[in-house]
């Protein structure tokens, strides 16, 4: 009788691979909250007229300061591994950036909580 061979148990995949592989869904952000994947629909027109009053208050010393006030940007933050896409994000000139759209949050990034 043959012995019964071990099996090879593959790691689950992180939180991290799972997001980068999530397909975009038009009308929904997905996000890491807290260790969580999150899917959320983009906001009403409401919640678009308060991101354009933030945007408004903050163009003026942003400019000042030669910073940019940014839509969809997905900012990692290492110190607990969330992706978030906040509505407005204020950056430097030249923030630490992960490929085209994700910036290092506790380097360079401030947005309204």
């Amino acid at each position: 009788m043959a012995m019964p061979q071990p099996v090879e148990e593959e790691e689950p995949p992180t939180i991290e691979e799972i997001w980068e592989q999530t397909p975009s869904y038009p009308g929904f952000q997905v996000e890491i909250i807290d260790g969580s994947l999150v899917v959320s629909p983009h906001g009403n027109f409401r919640h678009s007229r308060i991101n354009y009053f933030l945007q408004d208050l903050f163009v003026e010393v942003a400019r000042k300061n030669g910073w940019y006030l940014c839509h969809e940007l997905t900012i990692h933050l290492e110190s607990n591994r969330d992706r978030i896409e906040p509505d407005l994000v204020i950056v430097p000139p030249e923030p630490p950036m992960f490929g085209a759209a994700r910036c290092s949050g506790e380097e360079c990034c401030w947005w309204p909580r």
